[in-house]
């Protein structure tokens, strides 16, 4: 074979392998491109599967959406109702809040006042208290003084009683009794005696009109100078012969002497 037909075998040889690869080539490019367009399909497929179900899920959702809106809306009202209630009370609080206060400053202001009144009261009760200490002690020294003038005048009287006594016992003095009686008149009205003892300081007076002569406990005498008017007497001891009376210093214009008359009433 000569060079040159080698050489368009070569040639040929060479072209027929190109034609091979460039045919297993497109071979293996269409047999690529079919399974990557299958693929695409089966992508495409499961896409429009998937859209389908994203579809139905987003429709779902949307209603779900729709349904959440109704609750939230429903939610907003509550809670612009509960808000307002809240505001509302909260006004209300605030307003009672005020009042409250003002009461409370009307109470303080009103016990700052009582406090006031209750010191100057204290204060008063203390003078009284004071004043009705000093008036207690005076009215104790008066009521001791009283109770001594007291039992001055017991003892006293249980001196003229005893001297009485002695009087009566002894005779030593001759006890005259005048006895008027007029025509149709008790005797006992007209009873008529002489004042014997006369103890001015302790103002108590011994008569000679007794038991004996009618005389009573209670009784009251009359006492006379001559004619003149002296005073009232009034008969708390009685004895047979004599009485002892105590002097009435509302009824007396004069001092009593010895001597003078004591009528009976």
């Amino acid at each position: 074979m000569d060079k040159k037909t080698k050489s368009i075998f070569i040639i040929i040889s060479a072209v027929c392998v190109v034609s091979v690869m460039f045919s297993l080539q497109l071979f293996i490019a269409n047999r690529y491109e079919s399974e990557k367009r299958m693929a695409l399909e089966r992508d495409l497929d499961e896409s429009k599967v998937m859209s389908k179900v994203l579809e139905k899920k987003h429709e779902q959702l949307k209603e779900e959406k729709g349904q959440l809106q109704i609750e939230f809306q429903s939610l907003q009202a509550k809670y612009d109702e509960a808000d307002k209630r809240r505001q509302d009370d909260l006004k209300r609080a605030q307003e009672d809040m005020a009042e409250l206060k003002a009461r409370i400053s009307e109470k303080d202001n009103s016990l700052a006042e009582l406090k006031k009144e209750i010191e100057v009261q204290h204060k008063k009760a203390e003078e009284i208290k004071s004043r009705l200490e000093g008036e207690l002690k005076a009215v104790k020294t008066e009521y001791e003084d009283a109770s001594y003038q007291l039992n001055q005048v017991k003892m006293a009287k249980e001196i003229l009683e005893e001297r009485i006594k002695e009087i009566i016992s002894r005779k030593e003095v001759e006890l005259g009794r005048i006895i008027v009686k007029p025509a149709g008149e008790d005797e006992r009205k007209v009873l008529e005696g002489q004042v014997l003892i006369i103890n001015p300081d302790f103002r108590f007076a011994i008569v000679n009109l007794g038991k004996k002569d009618g005389m009573k406990l209670g009784d009251m005498l009359e006492v006379r100078r001559e004619d003149k008017y002296i005073g009232k007497i009034k008969v708390e001891r009685l004895y047979d012969t004599m009485v002892g009376a105590t002097i009435l210093p509302e009824l007396i214009e004069e001092d009593i002497v010895v001597g003078d008359k004591a009528k009976l009433l």
